[in-house]
């Protein structure tokens, strides 16, 4: 849907392309080869190690690190968009759909396993390791390996290895907040390197109250203003991002200098406020190459 930040698709399509990616990109006929077998080894190697699961999780770090459960698991590498790990020595490639959406794709590329499997509900913090989890016990069934998981235990995991994990809970967005400046002073188009471009719009609810619109590529999520907060607005889902609905992660926030908005962060990252000719440039931002005129 968006690259590395989510995937929308469906199961057997999904299953499909599991299977496309450990052929080594090969149709479904065993003979067509549609992608070259380099790049598709490429994508299931390791591009840089990392000493430490992605973002800190409790739960993963818990187990992963200095294991306490009967098995080890442990992340080691990062990828394009994906995750190489060991479990009970075996290696593994995971793609998450983290950022946007709750979905996990494991590969064994040595034993040619693909695994695919989504969560109905938003993602959060433990909702990668209990897709890892289940997607663990999968593979012991295919491997005929013991389980560690039970009907208790995957419902109470890490416990009872490990302490159990609070859920995240959340807080509706207000969406009555005034903003600092007017709506339409924080419309524009903003670019960053490598990334592409997001629009800022202005539109409408279904109630026909006007609201400022966040859309990079297909994902389009509205942006409301955060209470107390100077040019900072949550973002709430909408049509196919519709399950981020809550006060979470999500986020932007604008810098102003004169009374003019110049710049817009999101997850950390600057996007600069783009000029009138700002299509061929978010062309350019994203692959790096432009029109001959």
């Amino acid at each position: 849907m968006i690259g590395g930040y989510g995937m929308a698709s469906t199961a057997d399509d999904l299953a499909k392309y599991l299977r496309f990616v450990l052929r080594g990109g090969v149709l479904e006929d065993g003979e067509t080869v549609h992608v070259n077998r380099d790049l598709i080894e490429d994508a299931l190697s390791p591009q840089m190690f990392y000493p430490n699961p992605y973002g800190g999780f409790t739960v993963v770090d818990g187990y992963s690190m200095r294991p306490a459960a009967p098995f080890t698991s442990h992340t080691y590498a990062y990828g394009l968009a994906s995750w190489h790990r060991y479990y009970r020595g075996f290696q593994l490639v995971q793609h998450t759909g983290s950022h946007f959406s709750d979905t996990l794709m494991t590969y064994h590329p040595d034993l040619k396993i693909g695994i695919y499997a989504g969560l109905n509900g938003p993602y959060e913090r433990v909702s990668w390791a209990v897709e890892t989890i289940v997607h663990e016990y999968i593979l012991d069934i295919l491997l005929d390996l013991p389980n560690y998981l039970n009907q208790t235990t995957v419902c109470s995991f890490p416990a009872p290895w490990g302490e159990p994990v609070d859920i995240p809970t959340f807080t509706a967005i207000l969406e009555d907040v005034a903003s600092t400046l007017p709506l339409e002073e924080y419309t524009s188009v903003f670019g960053r390197a490598a990334f592409g471009c997001m629009h800022m719009t202005l539109n409408r609810t279904d109630d026909d109250t006007e609201v400022l619109q966040f859309s990079m590529s297909e994902a389009r999520m509205f942006a409301y203003p955060k209470e107390g907060q100077a040019h900072e607005f949550w973002l709430k889902g909408v049509d196919d991002m519709y399950h981020l609905w809550y006060t979470g992660p999500y986020s932007i926030r604008f810098t102003e200098s004169n009374g003019l908005i110049n710049e817009l962060i999101y997850q950390g990252l600057e996007f600069e406020r783009m000029p009138d000719d700002s299509e061929r440039l978010c062309s350019f931002y994203l692959t790096g190459q432009q029109d001959a005129d």
